[in-house]
Formats: C-alpha cells, structure tokens, sequence
C-alpha cells in the first residue's frame, strides 16, 4: 500500500494504475492506515511524493487524516515539509482543515521530542534540566532560562515554509456576514491557530512523542501555556514569526491586524500611555528646570571668579555673602517652584528607572542587544540625577557648577533623542521616526568612505599651508578641515 501511494512523475496513465491499485489492495483486504517503521501511513507517503490525486483516492477510501508519524507529524504537516503545494492546497480546501492544523510537538531548545505536558511522579526525561521531577517550573527556574521547551504547528511550518498557503488558511478563519454596501455587515475573525500557547499542549497531547499515562490524561491543562518560559513564549509566537521571517503579506491579513489591534488597544495601550506620559513629565519637568537655572559663568563674573570648577563652593559663598550681587534676573535662591519641580522630577525618574529595570530583564532573555534600548533613557536619568544633586553648599541654591551644568546638557540631549522611542509607536509620526532611523544608518554607512575624504583633503592642506596655524599640525589640521565638511 505504501508503494502504491507513492507518485510516478512520468506519465498520469501510470498514476491512474496506482490508483487503482489502491483500490485493489483495499478490496483484498489490506489496511488503509497500515504503519511503516517511522509510523508512516500511505497518506504520509502520498503527501511526501506528492500526487493530489493519490491523496483524494486514500480520503476518499476513509484513510485516518489525523494520523501522526514518528515526529509527529500528520499528513498536512508531511506535505508542508516537502512544500508540496498541490497537496497542501488541496488539504487546505478540505472542511477538516482545522483538524489537520490542531496538531503540534513540542521539543527541547536542540529540536529533540520532550515531555509536553507534567507529571505527578518523576520523569526520567524531560524538557527542563536540572529539574526532572518538577511537575511546573518554579519563578527561579524559568527566570534562569531552564525551561526550553518549544513548540512547532502546522501554522508555524507554513509561515516558515509556504505563507501563500498560511494566507489561505488564514481566509478560512474569516467569517463575513453581508456585503460592505448592505445594512447588515459584520466581520469575525477566529485566533485560534494564532493565539495558540494555551491550545498546543492539548493538541500535542495524542503524539508519540508526548504519549502519557492515564494519569496525566486526567490532569487538565487547558490553562497551562507549553512553556512558562516568556522569551519562547514571544519569539514563538505565529505573529512574531511573521515578523522575523519578513512575511509582510501575513501581517498584513486582516486576521492578523485585528488580533494587533486587540492585543495593543487593550491593557498593552494602557500601560504605554502611562509610561509615555510619565516620561514626558520627566522631560517637560526636567526641562523646566534647565530653563529656571541660569549659566554658573553668570554667577562667576559676578564675583569676579575665574572659570574653576574646584571653587564653585567658594563662589555660592560670596553670593551669600553679597546679596547685593543677585539681581531679579539672575536669583540663585530657591523657591516653592523649584522644591516643587525637583520633588515631581525624583518621582518620575524612581518610575522610569524602575521600568528601565524590569525591561532589560526582560529584552535580555530575548536577545542580549535588546537590553541597550532603553540606554538613552538610562543615561538620561544619570545626566539628570548629577545635574540636580544639590552638595551641602547648595541646599538653598539653584545654581549648579560647571560639571554638573554640562552633565545637564548631556542629559537634555540624550532625553530628547530618547523620545523618539516613544514617538515612533504614534500613527502618522511613527513612519517618519523609521525614515530617520534609515537615514542615519545610510549615513554610518557612508561615514568610512567621507573619512578617507577628510584624511585625503587633510593631508593635502597639511602640506600646502604649513605657515597657517590651523594647518602647522596634522591634528589641527584635521579638526579644521572636519570642521569645514
């Protein structure tokens, strides 16, 4: 049977005899779902081989559509490694496509089959190291990444493998009710094989490879995720995947802008919008502040001081000393405003560090890189956090010397850079934040090949201009014609 369901290439009259072939051998007897060594029935063989016409006449003889191989595999998912579109298409156009696509393995981070689900007793294999009798991964363990199991469905292959085919599939879990023009027009859409880190257990459940005792069939896991590690349980998911993998026709099917738009105009937007306003009362607060404290040089030529950052103390000494020196314009003193202001900016900055914290935590399970997103905002906080601190001679004072003002200038630059994180997420805004992003990495792009420019315009000014001051030196040199590109 298995050789029968296999598919000849050379002409459709030897297809036919196979055909009929099957039917012979079904009439004398033989079994239709019949298993070879990898557990494979002859529709796993026709899939693999690809006849659409072979996989019609097993179905149609009752063939179990639902029968796995020894990787667990059914029949759609045999065809989807093979990218054997006709069969594939043919399986998706079916009524028990749902069926085909509720099947799922789950494997340890080196693709070998694992537990899918726990157990009351000690396992002798399992997905989680170092802890083989643990029926849940404890906080401590998933935190330390030791929880890698990963799941693999039928959706996860065709976006991976065939997205045209996910597209279809995809059409399926759409249901219209009336016309775009009609009074009546209504659209649903079915998440199912999207949101599925709830459903893959259960799917996978009846695999080989997941095969459990009747103990743990009476264990309910309908609301235990497949993995309680949330790096896998993201960089998993259908949708991120669609992402990683570039598939932008995907992303953009409506099934899959609708369960965006839910996930991020629910509780998702809430919490950006708080952290966005927050972060722009630190910022509006922070720049209120710059804008009430007036330059140290001011205070310095007051008191007839030269430009010494060691005697700053020395110069708040002598304003205190002089109050005839402090005009209206330039008042070091405090006011209720000021205390005001510093309080809101303590506040806010203790919020945003702490959310600074617990999103590197996070990024850095995912990848490493993603934790300097928020390096901006970090180094933001500690410009800020210099700039504000008052020494002991201070206290009443709003001036600052001359480290913690230039510190404060770094702060309000990087604070304003760091709002574009922010902004990008805006609609309408948004696409122009990418645009500058793209920009600059053209621009680092390009950078090597303006240096060797400058270097080639340096070295020539160096050697005719060597009387000029700006050129009697190769650094200056440089500086001066770095200066003019």
């Amino acid at each position: 049977m298995h050789e029968a369901a296999r598919w000849s290439d050379s002409t459709k009259d030897n297809n036919q005899c196979r055909k009929e072939c099957i039917n012979r051998l079904i009439k004398a007897g033989a079994d239709i779902d019949a298993l070879n060594i990898r557990r494979e029935s002859p529709l796993h063989i026709a899939c693999r081989f690809g006849s659409p016409d072979l996989v019609k006449a097993l179905l149609d003889h009752g063939a179990n559509y639902l029968q796995t191989n020894l990787e667990s595999y059914n029949c759609l998912e045999v065809a989807i490694e093979e990218k054997n579109d006709e069969v594939v298409e043919y399986l998706i156009a079916q009524d028990y496509i749902f069926e085909l696509m509720r099947n799922a393995q789950i494997y340890d981070d080196n693709l070998q089959p694992c537990c899918s689900f726990g157990s009351h007793r000690c396992r002798t294999c399992c997905c989680i190291p170092m802890c083989r009798c643990l029926d849940k991964c404890s906080f401590y363990t998933c935190r330390l990444g030791l929880d890698v199991r990963q799941a693999d469905t039928p959706m996860r292959k065709l976006i991976v493998n065939m997205p045209d085919m996910a597209l279809k599939v995809l059409d399926k879990c759409k249901t219209t009710i009336g016309s775009d023009k009609s009074q009546v027009h209504q659209e649903f859409f079915d998440y199912e094989f999207l949101e599925d880190q709830y459903a893959v257990r259960r799917w996978a459940r009846g695999n080989i490879n997941n095969s459990s005792s009747d103990e743990e069939n009476e264990i309910d896991y309908e609301n235990e995720p497949y993995s309680y590690d949330y790096k896998t349980l993201v960089m998993r998911h259908p949708l991120f995947m669609m992402a990683v993998y570039n598939r932008y026709n995907l992303m953009t099917h409506p099934v899959c802008k609708s369960l965006v738009n839910k996930k991020f105009y629910g509780f998702d937007l809430i919490i950006f919008l708080l952290i966005f306003v927050t972060y722009g009362i630190f910022l509006g607060t922070y720049t209120t502040i710059v804008l009430r404290t007036t330059h140290p040089e001011v205070y310095y030529n007051l008191t007839g001081f030269p430009l010494d950052v060691t005697i700053c103390s020395s110069v708040i000494a002598v304003l205190e000393a002089n109050s005839s020196l402090i005009s209206y314009d330039n008042n070091p003193l405090k006011e209720t405003a000021d205390v005001i202001l510093r309080n809101t900016l303590y506040a806010t900055m203790a919020l945003i560090g702490f959310k600074i914290f617990w999103y590197m935590i996070a990024y850095i399970r995912i990848h490493w890189g993603k934790a300097f997103t928020f390096i901006l905002e970090a180094l933001t906080l500690m410009c800020c956090a210099f700039f504000i601190y008052d020494e002991s001679y201070q206290q009443k004072y709003r001036m600052r010397c001359f480290g913690q003002w230039n510190f404060g200038a770094y702060g309000i630059f990087t604070g304003y850079i760091a709002l574009f994180y922010y902004i990008q997420h805006l609609p309408i805004l948004g696409i122009y934040v990418f645009m500058m992003k793209q920009i600059l990495i053209r621009f680092l792009l390009f950078l090597p090949v303006l240096m060797v420019l400058v270097c080639g315009f340096t070295l020539a000014l160096y050697m005719t201009f060597p009387n000029f001051d700006a050129f009697s030196n190769f650094a200056g040199s440089l500086s001066k014609t770095g200066n003019y590109v």
